[in-house]
């Protein structure tokens, strides 16, 4: 069985470096953002043995906190060694961002910090355009990069965001730079202490929700936390939709077949048949969801309708590219892909970690990064950037500008 491992300087003490990583496997645990397993997960003075199920294997490693580093182990199944170097990426990427800086990552600090969300020009009451995020338990760190970046781009309708754990001071600050904040109700949660649901399909259903009862005109779905503007994203989608499609989806570029982890997950819980279906289609990613009121309402609907017909599913990446297959969503949606200046999805076409996994099953042109825009090969700037975190470059590039 392979086995990977990393090391993680810090200088924050055992004590601060053991509390933050048992503090962020407990936080992915109470959303369910991967699947741990308590019965099998042990903690002591000096680290821990942490199982995580995912894509019906089960990943066993060890955590080793000491004074100045922390050192991880992880053994993966059989199945799983070709990931290896990514998985190794991901978590040096992940742990330096964890262990870096004196305050604390988790629970999010409430306070706004130095740098307040920059003011952005809005229409206010009977705006036409929205763009909308969900987010759960940030602090402002989180959302700035999607809030600065946003307000930069001259965008004048709502830009909402739902929030699942509200902080007040953020929420304040958010709304007096002119960010709508929205606290849902109880009785429109999906989750209860009975029965929890991951924030990754909860989200979907509070959007819905939320379009349900909103009269805009066009939307743009994103996350929030991975995400910056370039552009004005309402001014490219107007024109997107001038041809008559109702949804726009955003292309990762590669084709489901070709991308181990979705293919697999798709597998592990919609069954080998929908793998199959789908393996020839390029992947839509979920992060990037854009059209018509009515129909991102609709397609919202439809991914929780899926990840919950038989059971909780965490998928809705997974389930999102299902409904887009369906005949009607075929006839109402259009692909993006990267040679128009709307998404880049960096994690597929531009990550350096998966070029070697990527390189040949790309079936779209790459990004390039010129004069501090990420742009298509015509020289066009993408109108966003999903993902920009996994490229090093770019990443200090946009967190000295927006951060």
């Amino acid at each position: 069985m392979a086995e990977v491992r990393v090391r993680l300087d810090h200088a924050l003490g055992r004590d601060e470096a053991l509390r933050r990583v048992r503090a962020r496997v407990g936080e992915a645990a109470a959303r369910r953002t991967i699947g741990i397993l308590d019965d099998e997960t042990r903690w002591d003075a000096t680290g821990g043995d942490v199982a995580v199920r995912a894509l019906g294997q089960v990943f066993r490693g060890r955590v080793d906190v000491a004074d100045e580093a922390v050192s991880v182990r992880l053994a993966l199944p059989l199945l799983a060694r070709p990931l290896a170097p990514t998985v190794g990426a991901i978590i040096e990427q992940e742990g330096r961002g964890l262990l870096q800086g004196a305050a604390p990552a988790f629970p999010p600090a409430s306070r706004i910090g130095a740098e307040p969300p920059r003011p952005r020009r809005r229409e206010g009451a009977g705006s036409r355009d929205a763009v909308i995020g969900v987010i759960g338990g940030y602090g402002w760190p989180d959302v700035a990069m999607w809030c600065n970046s946003l307000a930069e781009t001259g965008f004048a309708g709502e830009a909402v965001l739902i929030s699942l754990d509200p902080v007040p001071e953020l929420e304040a600050a958010l709304s007096q730079a002119g960010f709508r904040v929205v606290v849902p109700a109880a009785h429109e949660r999906l989750a209860t202490p009975e029965t929890p649901v991951p924030i990754l399909v909860e989200r979907f259903a509070l959007i819905a929700s939320l379009l349900a009862r909103e009269t805009w005109r066009n939307v743009v779905l994103t996350d929030v936390k991975d995400l910056v503007f370039q552009a004005n994203p309402a001014a490219w989608l107007e024109r997107a939709l001038a041809g008559g499609a109702e949804l726009v989806a955003s292309s990762e570029g590669i084709r489901l077949g070709d991308e181990w982890w979705l293919s697999h997950l798709l597998a592990e819980e919609f069954g080998a048949a929908a793998r199959a279906r789908l393996s020839g289609r390029e992947i839509r990613n979920a992060g990037v969801i854009a059209g018509t009121r009515e129909a991102c309402r609709d397609a919202a609907a439809a991914i929780v309708a899926r990840c919950t017909r038989e059971g909780i599913k965490s998928a809705d990446q997974a389930a999102y590219n299902l409904v887009l297959a369906e005949p009607d969503w075929e006839a109402r949606a259009r692909l993006a892909r990267h040679d128009e200046p709307w998404a880049c999805q960096a994690g597929t076409t531009a990550d350096p970690r998966q070029a070697p996994l990527f390189r040949d099953a790309l079936v779209d042109v790459r990004p390039v990064f010129e004069d501090g825009l990420v742009r298509n090969p015509a020289g066009e700037p993408y109108a966003i950037v999903h993902q920009y975190d996994r490229v090093p470059d770019w990443r200090a590039h946009f967190e000295a500008r927006f951060g």
